[in-house]
């Protein structure tokens, strides 16, 4: 690939952007006749080139396609020639197929039937979504696509000329010529990198549409300067947002650099500061913790995230501004939620796990969350997001942060505090917030001291405030942690599947076990444990002390 000759903008401009037309007009402008003829009718002859795609695919989803399913949230979604005229029940299923993704997948299976659903699966795309649609052309899922469609061009389109190349390179060029009227109108949050990214392959890779590149990377540097924190936490607070973040920019990237093209210093800065981040949020298995609608996601793919960024710095401790405090000694890790909801946009993925922690020892998962479901199912969505899924202090049954209509938090805490220090080998973490301010005028605290050796993990958790309020402080345990109570039920014994053991031993409140599930490997339910201490607030503060201590 040559040098990209990046040219200057033209009139077109004046329909991006805030307060642009396109946002002020919107679909009843989108969907009309004249402006379907503004997206034109040519593509490029060629592409100037195709960026390596970095990340794996999985061939046995890619062979589940080609035997006409899509596997998504523990479900099996039909695939054939109708399936993009269809009605897709699951929002969530439709958007991951739209953004064409998978096709990694396809590659990955190598045999002919693969390419020949790819390519049947693309033209059928193009035939059913010629015009401007509300969802299909949506800015982020748009972005996507082309970016999939450029990155796996030289597997399905392998040919010097066919009537399918043409047919995409025209489709292409229709879509990117939207996405640059929309791309700064998105939602802000992680999604408008993903619009970002096509923009920009596309400006590198689609001949005549250098012009594009500006303003792609003006834009990336403003939502670098917006959703990338001084502590490389990405805004949502979401360890698995924050790994497809990582995975954009380092995309981003590598595709400026294979078209010669200078980057902006932020970019680099932000990928330097988002790995030792994304090491943060890991355990012992290498997957990453519960955050925020996050399961664990693919070890090799975390991975292969942090050799790409060329990043090798530590695990960060500390990320007072993302709001997560990381504590390892021995073989023991654990991650602690002390940081106030993201800000209004970003708050779409949030929970309500606030002070709640995850603990691992060795390669084993002992305290969890619940974790997340990958599809739309209001249900799980909603019990999932509550502060009971979580391993944290929860008042009368209620949640420490209430959830709108649009999915946002309607109700936050104000005031969210946390002080960390550090003496011969062992960490002390203090957490408090006022999210049962308003409901209840109480203010709870939490401070964890992970040992020096990593044997023993104490915490102190404090409600201050009016009497009579139930306290309910849960530990959810992984699937392959088993429980029992000893000690006449006042004590619990711990063991992994790995017949590592620890005793749970309280103080100030009432030790039981109760059932949970766990939604940590790819959204799919698991039965699981927890232990529960109850109590009830008895006056202006009410204590319970609790420890972890490792046995074998």
């Amino acid at each position: 690939m040559g040098v990209v000759e990046r040219k200057p903008g033209n009139i077109i401009g004046i329909f991006r952007g805030p307060g642009g037309v396109a946002e002020r007009i919107g679909s009843g402008w989108f969907g009309t006749r004249l402006y379907d003829m503004m997206l034109g009718s040519k593509g490029p002859d060629h592409l100037r080139g195709a960026p390596e795609d970095h990340w794996p695919g999985d061939p046995e989803l890619g062979r589940a396609i080609v035997n006409g399913h899509f596997p998504v949230g523990g479900a099996s979604l039909p695939v054939d020639e109708k399936c993009w005229r269809s009605d897709w029940a699951c929002p969530l299923a439709r958007e991951k197929f739209e953004s064409f993704t998978w096709l990694r997948d396809l590659r990955a299976d190598g045999t002919e039937a693969a390419l020949a659903v790819s390519r049947d699966l693309i033209d059928g795309w193009i035939s059913a979504h010629p015009r401007w649609d509300a969802f299909s052309w949506r800015a982020d899922i748009l972005g996507a696509r082309l970016a999939a469609w450029i990155a796996n061009f030289p597997f399905f389109c392998p040919e010097l000329r066919s009537e399918l190349r043409d047919r995409v390179l025209v489709s292409a060029a229709r879509q990117e010529n939207h996405l640059s009227r929309v791309a700064a109108a998105a939602a802000r949050d992680w999604k408008r990198f993903a619009a970002l990214k096509g923009l920009i392959y596309c400006g590198v890779c689609m001949p005549g549409h250098e012009d594009q590149l500006d303003r792609g990377l003006a834009m990336l540097e403003a939502e670098l300067r917006e959703q990338i924190l001084p502590d490389g936490g990405h805004c949502e607070r979401s360890p698995a947002i924050h790994l497809r973040v990582l995975r954009h920019l380092v995309d981003i990237r590598d595709i400026l650099i294979l078209g010669q093209v200078e980057q902006p210093k932020s970019l680099q800065g932000a990928i330097d500061r988002m790995a030792p981040m994304l090491r943060a949020f890991r355990h012992g298995d290498g997957g990453l913790a519960l955050f925020n609608d996050s399961c664990e996601e693919k070890t090799e793919v975390i991975d292969l995230a942090l050799r790409q960024s060329g990043v090798t710095a530590k695990a960060a401790r500390s990320a007072p501004h993302t709001g997560f405090q990381r504590l390892r000694a021995g073989k023991t890790t654990v991650v602690v939620d002390v940081g106030a909801p993201p800000p209004v946009g970003a708050d779409r993925r949030a929970h309500a796990g606030i002070l709640s922690f995850e603990m691992s020892s060795g390669h084993e998962r002992v305290v969890v969350n619940c974790g997340a479901r990958v599809d739309s199912d209001p249900n799980w969505r909603k019990a999932l997001r509550a502060t009971a899924a979580h391993s944290t202090i929860v008042l009368n049954d209620t949640n420490a942060m209430a959830f709108g209509d649009n999915g946002g938090v309607a109700q936050r805490p104000v005031d969210v505090g946390c002080q960390r220090a550090e003496e011969d080998g062992a960490t002390l973490v203090k957490a408090d917030h006022d999210g049962y301010k308003s409901l209840f005028g109480c203010r709870v605290s939490r401070a964890i001291c992970l040992s020096g050796d990593g044997v023993i993990l104490r915490g102190e958790d404090t409600v201050k405030g009016s009497a009579g309020r139930s306290v309910a402080i849960r530990f959810h345990l992984h699937p392959n942690v088993r429980v029992s109570l000893i000690q006449d039920n006042s004590a619990v014994l711990v063991k992994t599947a790995r017949h590592q053991g620890w005793r749970f031993i309280a103080r100030g409140g009432i030790v039981s076990i109760e059932e949970s599930v766990y939604l940590g490997s790819a959204g799919v339910p698991r039965k699981c444990r927890q232990i529960l201490l109850s109590t009830e607030t008895s006056g202006s503060e009410t204590v319970v002390n609790w420890a972890f201590q490792k046995t074998a």
